[in-house]
């Protein structure tokens, strides 16, 4: 086997997923998104602290999603609070 065609090994995972994601949000596109929860994410993402949102993300209770708590923050210090960035991330 070639160094060449050992370094292209990541391209049909990465086209999978993509094509995976774009199906997905083809899907989830119409569908309405609950006030409550962009509020719920937007609210953390900018009240918090980075301390904060950690010890949040990784020890709440009811609802376990540590990456998306994560995600929100960063993206909210990146490029602000959109809802578009909240679907990404959701998707």
């Amino acid at each position: 086997m070639s160094q060449r065609a050992g370094s292209r090994f990541w391209i049909a995972p990465a086209v999978w997923a993509l094509a995976v994601s774009a199906l997905l949000g083809a899907g989830l596109a119409r569908l309405p998104w609950q006030f409550v929860d962009l509020y719920n994410n937007f609210y953390k993402a900018s009240a918090l602290s980075w301390r904060e949102t950690i010890s949040t993300a990784f020890g709440s209770g009811v609802e376990y999603r540590p990456l998306l708590i994560i995600g929100m923050k960063l993206a909210h210090q990146l490029v602000g609070l959109r809802q578009w960035v909240f679907q990404a991330l959701v998707i």
